[in-house]
């Protein structure tokens, strides 16, 4: 049995395949906005890289977010598409998940922080020693994250791309032992998301790819009024 892990929900396009043994082979660049042109190579590389073709899958996993919308779209439209013509499961993963689970620390809490754009922030609050998940995905301001983490009294890590950008705003407002941003040595995570859904799948969570959901916690930036629309 083999697993393709697909990840496109923010400034990289992953992919990794997987198997009982570990990841295979795994695949990730940076993307600024070409996520749809870039998944097929990234795929097709790693797949080349494990030795695999598409008959060899079992299995299709996908980063559902929170992240950017039409990077969303594609790695999710991509997961259902590979699912329906290979007829295989897929078992969804949150970039939330994937970030608690690439930040090592010794600090009580992990709080994974995603670029919401518009001046906001998506973050949820995951304990440190056990991984459960505290606070569940919102979004607001930076300075909300913050007063959110103030609130738990503990010690706390903040991590991803969304803490990296709003240091200065999120350093400004936390009143608790705090470390903002990447540490050294972090693993990859499209590497993360591929172990997590390895283990996902062994418990029977994957579902048909008409079951997987984005989860967006807002609507996008721009949305078309099919109503209002000339001839309509």
């Amino acid at each position: 049995m083999i697993l393709l892990a697909i990840s496109t929900s923010a400034g990289t396009v992953g992919a990794a395949v997987a198997d009982g043994t570990g990841v295979l082979a795994a695949e990730e660049l940076a993307s600024d906005r070409a996520h749809a042109e870039l998944l097929p190579s990234v795929v097709s590389r790693a797949l080349a890289a494990a030795s695999a073709g598409f008959g060899d899958l079992g299995c299709i996993a996908v980063d559902v977010g929170p992240g950017w919308f039409t990077g969303l779209r594609v790695g999710i439209a991509a997961a259902k598409s590979f699912a329906e013509v290979l007829d295989l499961p897929v078992v969804s993963v949150g970039s939330h998940e994937v970030l608690a689970a690439t930040s090592p620390t010794d600090r009580e809490l992990v709080v994974p922080v995603t670029d919401a754009r518009r001046g906001e922030v998506a973050w949820s609050v995951v304990g440190a020693g056990d991984g459960r998940v505290l606070v569940t995905e919102r979004t607001g301001t930076p300075a909300e994250c913050a007063r959110a983490v103030n609130g738990r009294g503990q010690s706390a890590r903040l991590a991803g791309a969304g803490a990296v950008r709003h240091r200065e705003s999120l350093v400004a407002e936390l009143a608790v032992p705090a470390e903002v941003g990447p540490a050294d040595g972090e693993p990859a995570g499209i590497e993360a998301l591929a172990r997590i859904a390895w283990a996902r799948m062994l418990r029977d969570e994957a579902v048909r790819g008409d079951e997987v959901a984005p989860r967006y916690l807002r609507s996008p930036d721009v949305t078309i009024h099919w109503a209002t629309r000339s001839g309509r």
